[in-house]
């Protein structure tokens, strides 16, 4: 009995985690586009500005010193915590009497032994907890990047939009002063100029609006950063991503394999079935006792083992955790079918934003050179004396517009390449064969 508890007390000590702080490290590393750092550490050094923030330097500057994903990151921190703890045994008691009278010195040694057989299960329970905890940490730091990509893809459409806006203003601000001139000679009817004076106004008010957008989405990408600067300083335009995709099938299959998410769901139904032994090995506590008692008068103790106190499980067999246990382990299985569902939604949703986004923009390349082309030729017959200046205000209008929506499925394709990269679970998305 002796030997078998100290073999207990000695596996015990030698348990290990199986996941820490340089695991997570190199996890991030191989899965996204940064790596973990100490927080506050100012910017990395393979960040240069000169040529403007990229949205990969954007996202390394986030995973090197955002506070708000270090806050989340010291769970892992928790569950290493939670299991060293769960991996020692209970600690013993002393009963001891040292009297000044006449009365027998006793020292009696008290060990809750029922710690012991439970240790392997309480164990096994934290290290999958453990490894759950990390794997949900991954793709905290892939919804991170994500979140960084989509930002600075705002803030980059926010700036485009806002230099279109200024430009469309003075183009209706000059179309305005050669309206009101035209009236003035009796060339078009007031109320002609009136209208292109709308569409000035009706210009101003978006390029204001645009402004604040701007800085608006500036902010935004600031936040997620962490707040390296003051103030941002000028942004590069990410080239689209022009390689096939593999089939929607391809991408499910390779999501499943790399989805820290769906990971962590399979890890918590094994760590909700190590958790329902271990409350079901919570049956029987019982108290063995090292007892040294010494002769009345006597100070040398005579000792000897026993048991002092078990529960019997009569009326009752821990049913309310092992009942709770059951019930976690359920809702696990579930969590885990419906996270599942969810990885195959993210990436044929993901996947079918990013090709429409793509076809969009290579059809509104075309379509900009043509209303571009339309609005010189309807100027061109104004001037002339051909049409009237509706016809203008109407090719004016129709080019603003494609210009705005070219910027906006421009973001789109940044959007869904950032969104595909996150479902996938990795840099690495698979392309057609």
């Amino acid at each position: 009995m002796r030997w078998s508890v100290l073999f207990l007390l000695l596996c015990a000590s030698c348990l290990t985690a199986s996941r820490d702080r340089r695991w997570l490290e190199d996890e991030v590393a191989r899965r996204s586009a940064g790596k973990l750092d100490k927080p506050d550490e100012g910017i990395p050094e393979d960040v240069v500005l000169e040529d403007g923030l990229s949205s990969a330097e954007a996202v390394r500057i986030a995973l090197a010193r955002s506070p708000g994903l270090y806050a989340e990151l010291t769970a892992l921190d928790s569950a290493l915590a939670d299991f060293d703890e769960a991996r020692r045994p209970a600690n013993p008691r002393v009963n001891f009497l040292a009297p000044w009278d006449p009365r027998q010195f006793a020292l009696i040694f008290l060990l809750p032994i029922d710690a012991i057989w439970q240790l392997p299960f309480r164990a096994k329970a934290a290290n999958l907890e453990l490894q759950r905890v990390s794997e949900s940490l991954i793709q905290l730091v892939l919804d991170t990047q994500r979140d960084v990509r989509v930002a600075h893809a705002d803030a980059v459409l926010g700036q485009a939009r806002l230099r279109a806006r200024e430009e469309l203003e003075t183009a209706w601000l000059d179309a305005a002063r050669l309206a009101e001139s035209r009236a003035s000679a009796g060339d078009i009817a007031p109320v002609e100029a009136a209208a292109v004076r709308a569409e000035a106004e009706t210009a101003h008010d978006a390029a204001l609006r645009a402004r604040y957008e701007a800085e608006i989405a500036e902010a935004r990408l600031l936040f997620v950063l962490g707040q390296p600067w003051p103030k941002l300083p000028a942004l590069s335009v990410t080239a689209h991503d022009t390689r096939d995709l593999a089939s929607a099938d391809a991408l499910v299959a390779a999501a499943l394999q790399n989805r820290a998410e769906l990971r962590a769901a399979e890890l918590a139904v094994h760590a909700a079935g190590a958790r329902g032994k271990w409350e079901r090995s919570r049956v029987v506590s019982m108290m063995a006792t090292v007892d040294g008692q010494a002769p009345v008068g006597s100070n040398k103790l005579n000792f000897s083992l026993g048991a002092q106190q078990a529960e019997l499980p009569i009326f009752g067999r821990n049913p309310g955790g092992i009942g709770r246990a059951d019930a976690a382990l359920e809702r696990a299985v579930q969590r885990y079918a419906h996270t599942r569902n969810s990885v195959a939604y993210d990436v044929v949703a993901a996947r079918a934003t990013l090709l429409r986004a793509r076809q969009s923009a290579a059809i509104y390349e075309r379509i900009v050179d043509a209303v571009r082309e339309n609005a010189d030729g309807s100027k061109s017959a104004f001037k002339s004396g051909l049409e009237t200046y509706l016809v203008v205000i109407d090719a004016l209008r129709r080019e603003s517009e494609v210009r705005l929506r070219r910027l906006d499925v421009d973001a789109e394709v940044l959007r869904a390449s950032a969104e595909l990269v996150r479902a996938v679970g990795s840099e690495d998305v698979p392309e057609a064969s």
